[in-house]
């Protein structure tokens, strides 16, 4: 999971700095125990929310120290930036302050303000696989979009915890 760092990394940084700092956690669960049918959808989430917990400033700081000694930075890869196996980057936007951003009323409706926010798959599309959290909806419902291939869809599509929750709006 990707994790923005920059409200932890440093306190003088300003809010409405554009740079990135993106740090990876990885939440861990036996794949017999993620794929068993009898384990339930809140058992995954909970372990994301688990992994989630250990990101505070010292972590991350740990983790910076560890990078400034590697020499040689061509042996470090993402396990995710590939197709091959299950991993996915899971990253989210659901903080995101979709409702702040303005464009201006001189060529946009709704006040310059925008109804919605999609990110550009295509693109990710081909280099591995991945997931947006996006932000939140007024009304208060979350959405997310994944790059999945047409078998894994139809999986999840089919899985009767996951349909009871989720409804598809486009594929």
């Amino acid at each position: 999971m990707t994790v923005d760092g920059r409200p932890d990394l440093s306190h003088s940084l300003p809010e409405t700095y554009l740079g990135n700092v993106v740090l990876i956690n990885r939440p861990t669960l036996p794949l017999h125990k993620l794929i068993d049918p009898s384990t339930p959808l809140g058992t995954v989430a909970q372990n994301i929310r688990d992994t989630a917990r250990v990101i505070h400033h010292e972590n991350m700081m740990d983790a910076y120290s560890l990078l400034r000694g590697v020499s040689d930075f061509s042996e470090r890869k993402l396990r995710f930036t590939t197709f091959e196996g299950s991993s996915m980057l899971i990253t989210s936007l659901l903080a995101f302050p979709i409702e702040e951003i303005c464009f201006g009323d001189r060529y946009f409706r709704r006040g310059g303000r925008p109804e919605a926010f999609r990110p550009l798959m295509s693109a990710f599309n081909h280099l591995f696989r991945i997931s947006f959290i996006l932000p939140r909806a007024r009304n208060g419902g979350v959405e997310f979009v994944v790059s999945l291939f047409e078998e894994e869809m139809g999986a999840l599509e089919g899985n009767e915890e996951f349909s009871a929750y989720a409804v598809l709006l486009s594929d």
